[in-house]
């Protein structure tokens, strides 16, 4: 009788992983023929083509964006190939880069939850698989695209168990993408609290993550020409940019207010089932997850 349960609990499961994988399958079809923003993609493709003929931002052409997103689409001119066949490229880039925040939602749901798995890991990727069906313009050919799975890659590595051999290997590595996340999208630096709230501690790791951080931004600074004061020129323009537009021709705040609530409301509700020496640690990081929103919400523009 045991024997039998077992058996159907293992079948259950993988009925569900080919379901979800087929999900997942379907979503990243979902992110590749989508209509997206094609004024953002398409302007992002233009400044990935001036670059590979040679030109700097702010030197030679306008742009209020991080460079980043540009020198990997700029790889499709520079391996000689033309045309608007870059915005193919940069779906592929989409494309990836949803995988990529699949697979660190999952090892981060399994490192939380060992027993709980499927349910744990999964969650999460469902959550972001249905706020980009609600925003179809939230996972495009944008710079904060490859900030989520670059971000997402280095708090999973973050969360790995701690290693004594690679240790402080690994730790690094998460900083040198925590850098790239970014600089990709300076945005991105809301969500930094992350790291201190979540991940084993320890003094090395700790010089680990800043040093390879530090490392990242110092080198792609040399190889790109993008210096700190053309960072800070884009902070302080996009700063100015929040004041234009008329913002109750967008979701704000309401839009913004009713998914932090109930995004907030579930986790509150998730605290009964957290184990009483975590809840303190769950409780802040609610707390956070509110604050990152009022952020976002205060200052967001159209």
């Amino acid at each position: 009788m045991q024997e039998a349960t077992v058996r159907r609990r293992e079948f259950l499961e993988k009925c569900a992983w080919v379901a979800l994988v087929t999900i997942t399958a379907a979503w990243a079809a979902f992110l590749f023929f989508q209509r997206g923003q094609p004024w953002d993609e398409t302007e992002h493709a233009h400044a990935a083509w001036l670059i590979s003929q040679g030109k700097r931002p702010l030197d030679d052409f306008f742009e209020h964006h991080q460079p980043l997103l540009w020198s990997l689409l700029a790889a499709y001119y520079r391996v000689g190939l033309t045309g608007v066949g870059v915005l193919i490229w940069g779906r592929i880039l989409v494309v990836l880069s949803g995988f990529a925040v699949v697979a660190a939602l999952l090892r981060l749901g399994h490192l939380y939850q060992p027993s709980r798995r499927l349910l744990a890991g999964w969650l999460g990727v469902a959550v972001f698989i249905g706020l980009t069906f609600m925003l179809p313009s939230l996972f495009v050919s944008r710079p904060e695209t490859i900030s989520a799975a670059l971000f997402l890659a280095a708090l999973w590595l973050w969360n790995e168990p701690p290693r004594s051999r690679w240790n402080t290997a690994i730790a690094t590595l998460a900083g040198a993408l925590a850098g790239a996340s970014f600089y990709s999208s300076p945005r991105f630096a809301l969500l930094g609290g992350l790291f201190v709230l979540l991940g084993a501690r320890g003094s090395r790791r700790w010089v680990g993550i800043i040093a390879g951080g530090i490392a990242f931004v110092l080198a792609y600074t040399v190889a790109s020409g993008f210096s700190l004061d053309k960072v800070v020129f884009n902070l302080e323009f996009s700063t100015i940019l929040q004041t234009v537009g008329d913002r109750a021709r967008g979701p704000y705040p309401g839009f913004w207010s009713f998914l932090a609530a109930l995004s907030c409301s579930f986790m509150m509700a998730l605290l009964v089932a957290v184990p009483r020496g975590d809840r303190l640690r769950c409780a802040m990081l609610i707390a956070y997850t509110f604050l990152v929103f009022l952020l976002c919400d205060h200052f967001a523009g159209l």
